[in-house]
């Protein structure tokens, strides 16, 4: 079995967003990265396994005719009987984890599981509430520690921030349709490209990179400090912006798309340097 068809498969890399969203939100609240515990960071990163592997499964037919060669499945790297294997274990080692976590832990996982598993049968075929929800999980990381740590969502700078991290997934999720409309269109699956077309899609992106705006200099007013960060992604909204308006084939929305997750790594950063120079 290939160490990095596996390594696609569970989209590895993501991991590194996961990690860092829990331990700098963690430092943000609490001044200690490690506050929710080894087992805390781990578990969501193997059940964020089990969603992209289970999403890849139920996929198949859909990336087949969207031609998606960067998945294991598709490209012959690995196959099903392998995947349903990988699969198994994932499954195994977070229950043996769940064993050594505190009942918080434990409910915000399987919802986070329930809900990924719900998007692939049902909020994926719905118009921009696919893009929602996956948009949403993208916030997971940042909530997790926060209700964990304070149990009330009562800073209103790390609010404002999970705000801008759901506006950002939507914009990229919507980007990532757009490179998706010809399988999702045949496949029956009505996302916002497939209804109203590259160009509506485009305007509905370029309103939301507004929203996106308007967050991140809210931000800025809360903590000028932030500006070592927020202005260089005010900066990348506007070449985000036009690249968007001039794209229009599936390779430039693609490059788009796998862009953008730069910007979320950049974006992370924020509330350790906004901790770091409170004192």
């Amino acid at each position: 079995m290939d160490i990095r068809a596996i390594v696609d498969l569970v989209r590895a890399d993501r991991a590194i967003f996961t990690v860092l969203a829990i331990m700098l939100t963690s430092y943000y609240l609490n001044g200690d990265p490690l506050y929710v515990g080894i087992i805390g960071i781990i578990l969501p990163v193997i059940i964020q396994y089990i969603a992209f592997v289970v999403n890849d499964i139920l996929d198949y037919r859909t990336d087949l005719k969207n031609r998606r060669l960067d998945r294991p499945l598709i490209s012959g790297k690995i196959s099903i009987g392998e995947t349903y294997t990988i699969l198994g274990i994932l499954i195994v080692t977070s229950l043996i984890l769940m064993l050594f976590s505190n009942q918080y832990v434990i409910a915000f996982n399987i919802l986070f599981l329930i809900i990924s598993i719900l998007y692939n049968y049902i909020f994926k075929r719905l118009p921009i509430v696919g893009n929602v929800v996956v948009a949403l999980t993208m916030t997971a990381p940042f909530i997790y520690p926060y209700l964990y740590i304070s149990s009330e969502l009562s800073d209103n700078f790390l609010n404002v921030f999970i705000i801008a991290v759901a506006i950002f997934g939507v914009i990229r999720e919507l980007v990532k349709s757009m490179e998706d409309v010809e399988g999702d269109s045949q496949e029956g699956i009505r996302t916002l490209p497939v209804i109203i077309g590259l160009t509506g899609t485009k305007l509905v992106i370029i309103i939301m990179i507004y929203m996106y705006l308007v967050s991140i200099v809210y931000l800025s007013l809360l903590k000028p400090i932030s500006i070592i960060i927020t202005i260089p992604l005010i900066m990348f909204l506007m070449y985000l912006k036009f690249k968007i308006l001039i794209s229009s084939g599936k390779s430039d929305f693609r490059k788009i798309h796998e862009m953008m997750r730069i910007v979320m790594f950049v974006g992370i950063i924020l509330l350790g340097v906004v901790k770091i120079f409170e004192f």
